[in-house]
């Protein structure tokens, strides 16, 4: 048998950034919904934040105008008034409330932002307009604010959520707003947020007085207990400065960002030393409890700049986002380094020191786009939410490639290196659909959420599968389902030359190959792709290797040669009809496929992917290749037809005796074995390796999976067994 097969390496669903290849160019990856749910009442109800805990719970809040968003176990079982907070617990699968519970007074409050503490309390930042505000242990417990203002507060619920561990209003006699929210490992909550009143509360400040005519952004350190103060400080210019995000590392040091006017914003240590533009975003770091300015730097063009999210990675690197209007915002390796039009999304990440730009990237279309959410994964991945009303919003691996209202929110994964997407796609309905926070678990799951006002936004496993009214809020998990590139091409795999294929793993992180009840023998490395077949035409698979960053072919016992280049595809197989398969090479991009000592050929170009078989029934190979945008099969000299999709592991094959090749594929998610114009079933999951191949040497190929997690092999109708471990590579043909 001289049959060439085609596959991909699956792996289980994953949401982090895959391993161990680094960079998404070498998976294919598409997007499916694990999770989407409604979650709200008869009014308007609007999440605006959302964090995890350990276990992959979700934390939401946000507000409320419903008097039947669902509750339990709640502190406050009742709207009050108008608007209220509101707080949730979800379980890790998002599937039950835990608690949920309202927070208000009698006027209009909102939160902007929740965290946890280390015994999984949930602390939030707000603004509240209400005199009656529930308070307790607090350190300001009356309004200050005149008619028309608004006081920040600081809340915590106990564990429960059935109770409050403390409550405080915080602000003057003007407009105060609490926009960001961080605790450290005492407890203590850290504030950012703007404020307009003269008198607003500082303690040990920085500055302490509002420097301008407009807004000041504030940080204010509450005690563990929340009844006191233990830092406050205005920080600004001369002009309108207002905080949003903010975030601490380990060593308690306080980050934060927002935008300014001011010409005259505070700088320390900076990127950029002075305003651009209209307005700038900004990052400012202080030393642990306010102590003193470490770094203070503008970022901007010469537009409008305004940066609302930031997170720190495990290695102390700072990440801003949020949007600009400026064509000559700050660009480094970026994914995108032309802004569009309008408000363009802007995601950057400085090195430790603030100093410099690892990345900065536009990303949008031709409409609005705007970050509200900003998460990471251990992987240093970026994930991003916001809103667009672009119709050309970049794509990528996207669940859902079109906007469908007006306005849509999006979720996207950024490479950690910034000059790469692992996806990015709509998610939204007939109406106006933002995304306001993202969490990403301990476990690597990414969830987004915001608000909708369609009665059609996509469902999945839905905690609330029916719209309230007026504005839902949404929590949405993107599940991404990743194959490993490239193709690995097995020309056969009858170690032994009884006509029966045999099973065999090869293990990349020793070399070992291990070919059940025949072989163990060592050959190649980690870097090498498998590439047995019968070389010499003596009825017998010999192990062999092809190492892309040097050309190397290396066949055991019969040959080292060098043939192809470090972009190149492996594609052994018969070209001639000869009985024994030649070392050969399709080039992507080109649709080169170059056959060593016998021909070079164009065929194929773009994305194409290498399908080589005998199609024709003639004994030798035919150059084919398989489009996965559109499902095309491309036969030269043969046919053409569209079969399958680009989710699917293309799998060629003789599956019924005395026939030629078919086109054949296998869809990891369902199971599905689909072979043109033969059969359809349904055998083996998301985590298993397609290896069809001819177990009982009846001269067909069997439907067969490997489980690499597992070592599990399983032929349907015929058997059932355990080889290899994880991390081995299945060699079988």
């Amino acid at each position: 048998m001289s049959l060439a097969c085609v596959f991909l390496i699956s792996v289980p669903v994953m949401a982090q950034t895959p391993t161990p290849t680094p960079t998404p160019e070498d998976w294919f990856c598409f997007l499916e919904l694990g999770y989407s749910s409604y979650l709200g009442g008869g009014g308007g109800d609007y999440l605006y934040d959302l964090t995890a805990d350990s276990a992959g719970c979700l934390y939401l809040a946000g507000s409320s105008a419903s008097s039947d968003f669902p509750t339990r176990g709640a502190y406050q079982a009742s709207r009050a008034d108008f608007d209220d907070v509101f707080v949730c617990k979800l379980s890790s699968a998002a599937s039950a409330l835990i608690y949920s519970t309202y927070l208000g007074g009698s006027g209009s409050e909102t939160a902007a932002a929740v965290c946890l503490d280390s015994l999984g309390r949930a602390h939030i930042t707000g603004a509240t307009d209400s005199r009656n505000f529930p308070t307790l242990q607090s350190y300001q417990s009356s309004f200050a604010g005149g008619l028309l203002d608004n006081d920040a507060f600081a809340a915590g619920l106990s564990s429960s959520g059935s109770a409050l561990i403390y409550s405080s209003y915080l602000g003057g006699t003007d407009w105060d707003q609490g926009k960001g929210i961080a605790i450290d490992c005492a407890g203590r909550a850290h504030l950012v947020g703007y404020t307009h009143s003269k008198d607003f509360p500082t303690f040990n400040p920085y500055q302490s007085s509002r420097s301008g005519i407009s807004n000041d952004v504030f940080l204010s350190i509450f005690s563990s207990g929340g009844s006191a103060l233990v830092y406050s400080t205005y920080l600004g210019g001369s002009d309108d400065d207002e905080g949003y995000g903010i975030a601490m590392n380990s060593s308690a040091v306080i980050y934060l960002t927002g935008k300014t006017i001011s010409p005259n914003f505070p700088t320390a240590g900076p990127y950029q030393a002075s305003r651009a533009g209209d307005s700038d975003a900004f990052v400012t770091a202080f030393s642990a409890e306010g102590s003193g300015l470490l770094l203070s730097s503008y970022l901007g063009g010469s537009w409008d700049d305004n940066s609302r999210r930031i997170d720190i990675d495990a290695d102390g690197y700072i990440y801003i986002a949020g949007w600009t209007e400026s064509s000559d915002f700050p660009i480094e390796n970026a994914y995108q380094t032309a802004y569009s039009r309008y408000n363009e999304i802007f995601i950057t990440r400085f090195d430790a020191s603030g100093s410099s730009l690892v990345y900065s990237t536009y990303l949008g279309g031709s409409g609005n786009d705007y970050c509200y959410g900003l998460a990471l994964d251990e992987a240093h991945a970026a994930h991003i939410t916001g809103s667009t009303t672009s119709i050309d919003f970049p794509a990528a691996s996207s669940y859902q490639s079109t906007r469908s209202g007006s306005e849509a929110a999006f979720a996207v994964k950024l490479s950690a290196g910034g000059s790469s997407l692992y996806y990015s796609t709509y998610l939204g309905g007939a109406g106006a659909d933002c995304g306001r926070g993202i969490a990403v678990t301990s476990g690597g799951e990414a969830y987004l959420g915001g608000y909708t006002s369609s009665s059609d936004f996509p469902l999945s496993n839905p905690y609330q599968a029916v719209f309230g009214g007026e504005f839902d809020c949404f929590l949405s998990r993107p599940r991404e389902i990743c194959y490993l590139r490239p193709h690995q091409i097995l020309e056969s795999g009858d170690y032994d030359g009884d006509g029966t294929s045999d099973t065999a793993v090869f293990r990349p992180a020793t070399g070992l190959w291990a070919v059940r009840g025949i072989t163990r023998v060592y050959f190649g490395s980690c870097e090498d792709t498998p590439v047995c077949g019968d070389y010499d035409g003596d009825g017998t698979s010999e192990i062999a290797i092809f190492r892309k960053s040097s050309g190397l072919w290396a066949i055991r016992a019969l040959t080292r040669t060098y043939f192809g280049s470090a972009t190149d595809l492996p594609v052994p197989a018969d070209y001639t009809g000869a009985g024994s398969a030649a070392p050969a090479v399709f080039r992507p991009g080109t649709g080169l496929w170059a056959v060593r000592m016998i021909t070079r050929i164009y065929f194929g170009f773009g994305q194409d992917l290498p399908v080589p078989g005998d199609y024709g029934d003639s004994g030798s190979s035919d150059y084919a290749v398989f489009r996965p945008g559109t499902g095309l099969w491309a036969i030269r000299g043969l046919s053409r037809f569209y079969f399958g999709s680009g989710k699917d592991v293309l799998i060629p094959g003789d599956f019924e005796e005395s026939s030629p090749v078919r086109a054949a594929l296998f869809r990891p998610p369902t199971g599905l074995w689909a072979v043109r114009e033969i059969t359809r079933d349904y055998f083996g999951g998301i985590s298993d390796r397609a290896v069809p191949a001819d177990y009982d040497g009846e001269g067909e190929v069997e439907i067969g999976i490997f489980r690499p997690n597992t070592g599990l092999w399983a032929v349907k109708g015929l058997t059932k067994f355990y080889y290899g471990s994880r991390g081995d590579i299945p060699v079988t043909r």
